[in-house]
């Protein structure tokens, strides 16, 4: 077998007794070939350890995002599930407003019940009447037993207060229906409805339910959520009820 190491240094010793290449450049052209190689085979290594670890974080990065959605599963099963249990505590409580249904001026909602502000109020005035007070002292006796939040709505007509006017500070409807989700809100703790469960809102004239004025004239009562689900989640500032019922001449019952 012919030797290929001294085949090649006798062609290097024939190249350099030509005076083709000189011994120094030959040295110089062997040393960048073998820094060269070097280099390469660094980079190579080091492309080869920057892919394993590219590896490694994709896999990383899959287990994560399968984590994820697995957690987003999970969250989405227990919001149906809480909705579902809302849904029917909720129709559960609506279910027992209906035995009220025989007294007038009670209206059964999917999320409540509307009482008609003719019942409950002096037109222009704020002050619970006695039949409201019967009305809402047995609304209050089925409220009391659920653990729902409770808000307290109180809406309006569209006629501008005139007779009582003097009664507010404002003499809006925005005031006036304030003032009786407040006076019903306040009875209805009297009656032991938990205040800390109790919330009211007023949508004055700017809510109305149809085109009879009388329609439009109501407090609604509605259930919002369970109390055990509201502990769960940060307590939310309280609710200042000033703001939404400033004062007036006429003192609060």
């Amino acid at each position: 077998m012919v030797n290929l190491k001294k085949i090649a240094v006798v062609i290097t010793a024939g190249l350099l007794v030509t005076g083709c290449v000189s011994q120094a450049s030959y040295r110089k052209l062997e040393t960048k070939y073998n820094t060269d190689v070097t280099a390469m085979s660094a980079h190579i290594r080091d492309l080869g350890e920057a892919n394993k670890a590219i590896d490694q974080g994709n896999k990383g990065l899959t287990f994560e995002l399968q984590k994820a959605k697995l957690e987003n599963e999970a969250l989405k099963h227990k919001a149906r599930v809480d909705d579902e249990t809302l849904t029917r505590m909720k129709e559960n409580i609506v279910r027992k407003l209906q035995g009220l249904a025989g007294i007038d001026g009670l209206i059964f909602t999917t999320d409540g019940v509307e009482i008609q502000g003719e019942v409950l109020f002096s037109p222009g005035k704020s002050e619970l009447k006695q039949k409201g007070k019967e009305i809402l002292a047995k609304i209050a006796d089925i409220i009391k037993k659920e653990s729902f939040r409770v808000q307290i709505s109180g809406h309006t007509d569209n006629d501008p207060i005139v007779q009582t006017k003097d009664l507010y500070r404002t003499g809006s409807n925005f005031e006036l229906a304030a003032w009786r989700a407040l006076n019903v809100l306040l009875y209805m703790e009297d009656q032991g409805v938990d205040p800390a469960r109790m919330f009211l809102a007023s949508f004055g004239e700017h809510r109305p339910k149809g085109a009879k004025k009388s329609e439009n004239r109501r407090v609604e009562i509605s259930f919002i959520k369970a109390e055990s689900e509201a502990k769960e989640e940060a307590t939310p500032p309280e609710e200042n009820t000033e703001e939404t019922a400033p004062d007036s001449k006429e003192p609060s019952k």
